[in-house]
Order: C-alpha cells, then structure tokens, then sequence
C-alpha cells in the first residue's frame, strides 16, 4: 500500500510540476549559500540527481524500481532536503554531505554514494 502511496505522490508531483507549476506556493526555494556545494549533476551506480541553484531537483533511479522526481526544493537542512509540491514530498536523507576529494566531488544520499566532477 505505502509503494502505491508513494507512486501516486510521485506522478502527483510530476503532473504539476509539468503542467507549468500554476499553484501559489509552487515556486519551492533556492538552494541556500551553505549548501551551494550541493548544486549540479550527480551521478551513481543507476542513479542521476541534479540539483539546480534555482531550486529545482531531477532524481531518477533506475536500479531495484524505477523512480523519477522533478520538483522544486521546500527545505534543505544539514541532515536532509525536501522536494515536492503540497503534501505530494520526498525526502533526501544526506548521509555525507558533498566532499571535494582528488578533483571530483562526492557525497551519500540515502545510502548512495554520488559523485561529479570538479
């Protein structure tokens, strides 16, 4: 039941945000300076994350179920980031955040190690 939730919160979201975003309140917010580390495209084993400065967020998985997110952030804290439209939400654990190492960045999300260039 929770996958069919989750499911039609996620084609919630993308309908939306499709459609031109013509809701108040659907702008979401722009990545906060502190967290400016986190913006561009990340990638990792079946996974793609790109996270604009703007505030907007394009998540797909395609590795053990597909799952495809385009929304625009409404919070972004030290421990996680949230993207969505209304109460149609999904949250990004930040297991480590984005760590320059040998000129290519890294970091975990929800257990996913992604990594993009310098």
């Amino acid at each position: 039941m929770l996958k069919h939730t989750m499911l039609a919160a996620a084609v919630a979201v993308m309908l939306v945000w499709g459609a031109g975003c013509a809701c108040t309140g659907c702008e979401g917010q722009p990545v906060p300076e502190d967290k400016i580390d986190f913006v561009g495209n990340w990638n990792g084993d079946g996974i793609s994350l790109i996270i604009a400065s703007s505030g907007s967020v394009s998540y797909k998985k395609v590795k053990g179920g597909k799952v495809e997110v385009n929304a625009p952030i409404q919070e972004f804290t030290d421990e996680y980031f949230t993207v969505g439209i209304g109460p149609a939400t999904t949250k990004f654990t930040v297991d480590k955040p984005p760590k320059l190492k040998d000129g290519k960045w890294y970091m975990t999300i929800d257990g996913n190690e992604l990594t993009r260039p310098e």
